[in-house]
């Protein structure tokens, strides 16, 4: 059985587990089913709700026979995670390339 450690951000309303996109593609999990989920502003962490998609997160990595282990991380003040975009679901998994793409593009232009 394999574990996969993960982090989950609490401030005092709310709470979010973060996988980051690699670790998403790698576990092929199947995430068709969001309309849209919260990433960071590079597109490369995606924040799961604790109440809402990550109870659907839990249940594909049980069956992958995969445990979770949790580092909590506790804030006394509204988590900036609440302030980033919703990322269209179908975007999510192509944005790594984008960025890349991105990357290699500015740096053409400069040099």
């Amino acid at each position: 059985m394999k574990t996969l450690t993960i982090n989950k951000y609490n401030d005092p309303g709310h709470g979010w587990f973060a996988l980051p996109v690699k670790k998403i593609e790698s576990l092929q999990l199947d995430m068709r089913k969001y309309e849209k989920l919260t990433t960071n502003p590079k597109g490369t962490i995606v924040f799961f709700e604790e109440d809402c998609e990550f109870n659907d997160i839990i249940e594909q990595l049980e069956k992958r026979n995969i445990t979770l282990k949790v580092k909590s991380f506790h804030g006394n003040k509204q988590s900036k995670i609440r302030n980033y975009p919703f990322v269209r679901t179908e975007h999510i998994l192509h944005m790594r390339d984008c960025f890349k793409a991105l990357n290699i593009f500015k740096g053409e232009n400069n040099g």
